[in-house]
């Protein structure tokens, strides 16, 4: 649960797309700590893009391009009821999640192996990084920060953090999107009373 709150907020956005789980790019915000300076705020995560999908037999193959930072990439094998379904959507089976690092710019391809259901009439994959990596600059006295992970108005993951004065403080937020589609993910920090 939120606490009372002192500042302004510090948030960085992230928007999601149905193939990818998140798009964007590492950036920066800020709001003021406790005596009136700017919190800063980054984010570290890989963004994968699927480039290709492919079945031969029981094989099924995505390639992916990670154009973010080097990091871990989730990848979600989804069987479809009708070939052009969204692969969010509920008439989805999930078969298996699989998660591999890649470095900034690597392209390379995932596949899974599996013996197609007669009841479903495609496949799909869902592509997320598992783990944002954010940094918080405390330029003021030294204070509580409360770091908020959020998809839309839900919050997913809330952090507290002692931080300094003239301190960086890095924290690392996992969560899965193997189910829920990401909509706007973002993260909030906020000094705490």
């Amino acid at each position: 649960m939120r606490r009372g709150l002192k500042t302004r907020r510090s948030v960085l956005a992230l928007s999601g797309t149905a193939m990818t789980a998140l798009a964007g790019c590492s950036g920066s915000n800020s709001s003021e700590s406790g005596d009136g300076e700017s919190l800063g705020l980054e984010l570290y995560y890989p963004e994968p893009r699927a480039v290709s999908t492919d079945q031969n037999n029981r094989d099924f193959t995505v390639e992916i391009q990670n154009t973010g930072d080097s990091g871990d990439i989730a990848v979600t094998f989804v069987w479809l009821e009708e070939a052009n379904q969204d692969i969010w959507g509920g008439d989805t089976e999930i078969v298996q999640t699989k998660e591999r690092y890649y470095d900034s710019d690597e392209r390379r391809e995932i596949t899974f192996t599996r013996d197609v259901p007669d009841r479903y009439e495609g496949f799909g994959f869902r592509l997320w990084p598992p783990q944002l990596r954010t940094e918080i600059y405390n330029p003021g006295r030294e204070a509580r920060i409360e770091a908020i992970l959020l998809n839309s108005n839900e919050v997913i993951k809330e952090a507290e953090l002692e931080i300094d004065s003239d301190e960086t403080v890095e924290h690392v937020f996992e969560y899965d999107f193997s189910q829920e589609e990401p909509r706007d993910i973002r993260v909030e920090a906020e000094v705490v009373d």
